[in-house]
């Protein structure tokens, strides 16, 4: 679960806003939990919208938790572990309005950034790399009625641990 606060001021023709969540993460591994705090600020406008999150451990990475499995197959013993821990990081956007079409004034974005996330203990790989985000924005959609907006997001990013993922 996530239990949060959010505030958004509008100043002159910008939306600015900052956010604090407490985060609540049970894993698939035998309940393992990890709690965080996430910070964030924002930055919108009618052409450019920033956009920066901080994600803090409430543990700030210290303890990892650990399951393990015992199997035996034919005849032999096999032990396997898991060991999960939490990364500490950050991720950051700016985008643009590169167009708007229709007579709704739909908007198509393009935005850019990158993350980082780190844990210190040894063995765990730090994840980083960079963002691209394409967004489309459709305002007063006709079977949906007046003041409806469906909103559609594609984005690709990297990093050197899980390489090129991409989301739809």
């Amino acid at each position: 679960y996530n239990v949060g606060f959010a505030y958004r001021k509008l100043l002159d023709d910008r939306i600015v806003g900052f956010y604090g969540y407490f985060d609540r993460h049970f894993t698939q591994y035998s309940g393992n939990r990890f709690d965080q705090i996430t910070l964030g600020t924002e930055i919108l406008g009618e052409c450019w919208d920033h956009r920066f999150n901080a994600y803090i451990p409430t543990d700030f990475g210290g303890q990892g938790t650990e399951t393990g499995n015992l199997s035996i197959i034919a005849n032999r013993i096999y032990i396997s572990g898991l060991e999960e821990r939490a990364y500490w990081g950050f991720d950051y956007e700016t985008g643009k309005l590169i167009r708007c079409f229709g007579k709704n004034q739909n908007e198509l974005r393009v935005y850019g950034g990158g993350f980082f996330f780190q844990n210190d203990a040894v063995g765990y790989e730090t994840i980083a790399g960079p963002r691209l985000r394409l967004e489309m924005r459709l305002f007063d959609v006709e079977m949906l009625g007046e003041g409806s907006r469906i909103t559609l997001n594609s984005q690709v990013q990297w990093d050197q641990v899980r390489d090129t993922q991409a989301f739809a």
